[in-house]
């Protein structure tokens, strides 16, 4: 599951008769849901001792399209964690350029400080990119689940 990729689901039923099959498929699956107007934002919890940074929100609007209700959506990372991320590789960033336009010789420094702590930078750099693509693998099972609901929901029933 790829983030802010876009997602549609239509249900042959007005709103109130979709809400309704929604609420049943993600109480059937275990799933939250915060309901604001016509804005949906659901998320799988993982349980009471765990808790992945970069478990997927489903974020989605409900709207009319003729005699159905069309529900239009995508994934994307809790926002404090996609804004901690930003941040916290603006830095690493920032820390890596500085040392690069350091000269190599410097008073109080040791000869090649530059190059350790530029492959210390890059070393962190890696590490971070490896950590946060196992939250988002661990993270996909959830997203799974909150599409099986949808597509769930999105069945007339029988």
């Amino acid at each position: 599951m790829l983030w802010f990729c876009p997602y549609r689901f239509t249900y042959d039923a007005p709103a109130h008769r979709t809400r309704r099959q929604l609420t049943e498929a993600f109480d059937q699956q275990g799933i939250d849901r915060s309901v604001s107007g016509d804005t949906l934002k659901i998320t799988r919890p993982m349980g009471p001792f765990f808790r992945n940074s970069w478990n997927p929100v489903f974020v989605a609007d409900l709207s009319r399209a003729g005699n159905s209700t069309r529900l239009s959506g995508y994934f994307r990372p809790h926002a404090a964690v996609l804004a901690f991320t930003v941040v916290f590789l603006g830095m690493q960033l920032w820390w890596l350029w500085t040392a690069y336009q350091q000269p190599e010789l410097r008073p109080g420094y040791q000869p090649g400080w530059r190059a350790e702590e530029i492959r210390f930078n890059l070393q962190f750099i890696g590490m971070f990119f490896v950590i946060t693509t196992i939250g988002w693998l661990a993270g996909i099972p959830n997203a799974r689940r909150i599409l099986a609901a949808l597509r769930q929901s999105a069945r007339p029933p029988a």
